[in-house]
This record gives C-alpha cells, structure tokens and sequence, in this order.
C-alpha cells in the first residue's frame, strides 16, 4: 500500500513539472500568435517592408488646471506643429513649430544635434540626450513589431485580456530586455490592431516614469492601417496628444537631410 501511494505521488510530481515546464512555451507561443496577427492587421508584409515615413500634424501639451488635481486639459496655447522625417532604422528628425520657435532635433548614428531658434543655438547633442533617442527607439511600437519582438535576447509573455481604461479591453504582450527593463503592448480583441503601450521612461528633467502611449482612428493608407491620434501618459496622467494631419510612406528621404549644418543660415 505505502508503495502505491509513493508511486502515485512520484507521478502527481512528475505530472506536474512538466505541466509547469509547458506554461512558458505555451504563453510564449500564444503571445507570438499576437504580435503576428496583429502585423497581419497593419498590413503584412506591407508593413513590415516600410523604409521610410513623413508625417506632419499638432502637438497638444495637456496640463493640469489645479496643481496636485486630476483635472487635466489640453493646453491650446501650448500646441506646436511638427513635421516628423523617420528613415529606418536609426534615422529621425522632428522640427517643431509654434509661438515663434523653430526647434528641431536630428538623430543619425554619428551626427545627433539640435537647433532652437529662441537661443539661436546650433549644438551637438549631450550623452544623455542621445541615450535618450535610443530608449525611445526601443520602445516604439513600430521598432517593436518590425522585428524587436523577435531578438533572441528579449523573452515574450502572453498578457491575458484585461480592462485597460473604463470600456476598453486588451489582450497583450510582456517583453522582457536584458536588462530586465519591462514594456507591455496591449491590442483590440477584435481588430489585433495595437492600442496601448506600456513602458519605463526617463523624463527630461531625469525623472523615471511609468509612460503609456495609447493609440487611436486608424486610417488606411496604401494598404497600411496606421494610427492618427495618439496620447501619451506618465505616471496615469495625460501629458499629451499627438494629431496627425498627414502620414506618407516609403518616400524618398535624403540622409543628408540629418546631417548637422555647418551654420544657422544653412538652417533657415
């Protein structure tokens, strides 16, 4: 009798580790069965074949209108223009415009510089700053899903389907760096497109914050679904929203476009 039982018991453990050994396989293979479907719903291999993107509209700072409250608003006077010039897969300039000021902000592998128009200042950028452009560059969704989902460095779970903000579910995504730096992505049950994403973030002032980008109106443009709002949070508070007016794809963008000009009237 004591044999069976100790048995039975070697069993139930032996049943159970490999129970436990299947779960992350499984949550792995479902959370590539995500990323995958939604890929298929921003285009395929439309979207994973995109080499370069322009897109102009307003930015709209949000602000709150009591200090320390949870009323927050969109800061009209604050709201800037900008045209965005993105050559894949390092390459990035944003110029902003508003009130009078010119600022723009170039990264391209050796030349990673700034230009504000209000200090006429022309300058390479700080460690600090660039660091910062490769952060972000990390947690992009298109970097993401344009291939970062798949390094061999970076582990993948499957995060189950779960209220992300009041009537808005999602199922997503946990990714896991080296570094042991977490981000989420979260997509709509029924469209697979992307909706949320979740990610450690360094302000300018050198603040870490619990940011979220949250994306919505996809639009199609040449077979590719692309989002034309987006809002960005820190620490659950919005801090932004992003209007797109217009995004182009796979335009020709010349490199020297981002390199540093010799002087401001070259800029002008």
């Amino acid at each position: 009798m004591l044999q069976k039982v100790f048995l039975l018991l070697c069993l139930m453990t032996l049943i159970s580790s490999l129970v436990k050994a299947e779960e992350p396989a499984q949550s792995k293979e479902k959370a590539t069965s995500l990323i995958k479907a939604s890929i298929e719903a921003l285009g395929g291999q439309a979207y994973l074949s995109v080499k370069s993107e322009k897109s102009q509209g307003l930015v709209t700072p949000y602000r709150e209108t009591v200090p320390d409250s949870n009323d927050i608003q969109p800061d009209k006077r604050g709201t800037q223009s900008f045209i965005d010039y993105i050559l894949l897969p390092n390459k990035e300039r944003v110029e902003f415009k508003g009130q009078g000021r010119l600022f723009i902000q170039s990264n391209a592998d050796k030349h990673n510089w700034t230009y504000d128009s209000d200090s006429e200042l022309l300058r390479d950028q700080t460690q600090a700053q660039k660091d910062r452009f490769l952060r972000t560059l990390r947690y992009q969704v298109d970097k993401i899903l344009r291939g970062g989902w798949n390094d061999p460095s970076i582990e993948i779970t499957y995060i189950p389907r779960q209220e992300l903000w009041p009537r808005q579910y999602g199922e997503g995504v946990k990714l896991t760096y080296l570094d042991k730096e977490e981000a989420e992505l979260f997509f709509d049950p029924q469209t697979k497109l992307p909706i949320a994403l979740r990610f450690p973030k360094d302000t300018y002032e050198g603040q870490r914050v619990k940011a979220e980008n949250r994306f919505f109106k996809y639009i199609d443009i040449n077979s590719l679904k692309t989002p034309y709002v987006v809002d960005l949070f820190e620490n659950g508070k919005q801090v932004l929203r992003i209007n797109y007016d217009t995004r182009e794809f796979n335009i020709p963008i010349s490199d020297k476009l981002f390199v540093k000009p010799n002087n401001i009237k070259a800029i002008k």
